[in-house]
This record gives structure tokens, C-alpha cells and sequence, in this order.
């Protein structure tokens, strides 16, 4: 089974994921931004000239999450996966669910700020400008899929998220 987790930076996504992950003896936390240090001369993601770059990363961590879930690993993906990448999901993952993290733009910059250091180039307040509005955007069309996480503890967005998985779910396929 694969889950991915999205959001802005600040949103939760990777104490989300990796807290999920290691709630299961055979989780895999996949982090998406990682699947960048791979290459040599990576353009800014949140660009529109990276967008041929961003499919082949978006085919990439989908293989990856794929070959994990068909060896029986419980995969959470982890990254800044707007619903404008459903479609390209939908192509690669036989079926996934789709949590969508939400705070508001002066928490997600807060939380960013507050890392010391940060090897994502995503977790910049430059970035998190650009996307919040993005995000904010589809929040009504996916409300099922979101779980905001502005006044929330990390103990609480977890505790959101298995409520949620119980009533609703957040299956896409």
C-alpha cells in the first residue's frame, strides 16, 4: 500500500510520513526531495523551465514507491505533490491514497524558519510564498483528502490522520 503525503514546507509532511513509517515493521518513509541530490545540475523545482525534470522525478520516486509496495512494504511518500500531479501519480501507482497537509501561511513559515538547517530546497520562505497560494487554491476540491495542521502538535496530525483513515479514507484509485 502506498500513501503519499503533500503539503507546503511547514505542513507536517515528513513527521507525518516517517511517524507513520515506523509505526509498521515493514514501513518505508520515502522522501521525495531526495530523489534531487541525484542529479548533477537540478533546476528549481518550483520553476517553469524544471517542469520535464519534475516528470522524470515524479516517474522516478513512483517506480520506487512501486517496487516498495510490490515487495510488501507499507510505503509513505513524502513531498510537495500538489494535486496537479494526480494525473502523472495515477499513470505510475495502481492505487494510493492521497493526504493533503495543510497550515496557514504564517504557521508553514514559522515551522520553516525554525529549522536550523535544511538540506530542501523546497523549505525555503521563498518557496513556501510561491506554493501556499497553489495549495490553498484546490484546498475545497480535495477536502477530503486534507488535514489541517495549524494549531496541531505532531501527536495531534497523526491522531488526525488515523481518525480520518477510519472514516473516510483518502483513496484516489
Amino acid at each position: 500500500m502506498i500513501t503519499v503525503v503533500s503539503g507546503t514546507p511547514g505542513s507536517g509532511k515528513t513527521t507525518l510520513a516517517a511517524t507513520l513509517a515506523a509505526a509498521h515493521s515493514n514501513g518505508v518513509h520515502l522522501e521525495t526531495d531526495v530523489f534531487f541530490d541525484f542529479l548533477s545540475h537540478s533546476i528549481d523545482p518550483s520553476t517553469p523551465a524544471s517542469r520535464r525534470q519534475n516528470e522524470v522525478i515524479v516517474s522516478s520516486y513512483c517506480a520506487a514507491a512501486g517496487a516498495f509496495a510490490e515487495g510488501d512494504y507499507r510505503v509513505f511518500v513524502d513531498g510537495v505533490i500538489g494535486p496537479w500531479w494526480l494525473d502523472d501519480l495515477r499513470g505510475y501507482l495502481p492505487s494510493f491514497d492521497y493526504v493533503l497537509l495543510h497550515a496557514d501561511l504564517a504557521t508553514t513559515l514559522e515551522r520553516v524558519e525554525a529549522r536550523r538547517v535544511s538540506r530542501q530546497a523546497s523549505a525555503s520562505a521563498r518557496i513556501v510564498k510561491a506554493m501556499h497560494p497553489q495549495f490553498e487554491r484546490v484546498l475545497d476540491q480535495y477536502a477530503r483528502h486534507v488535514v489541517d495542521t495549524t494549531a496541531f502538535t505532531p501527536d495531534d496530525v497523526v491522531a488526525a490522520y488515523y481518525e480520518r483513515l477510519a472514516r473516510d479514507g483518502f483513496r484516489m484509485n
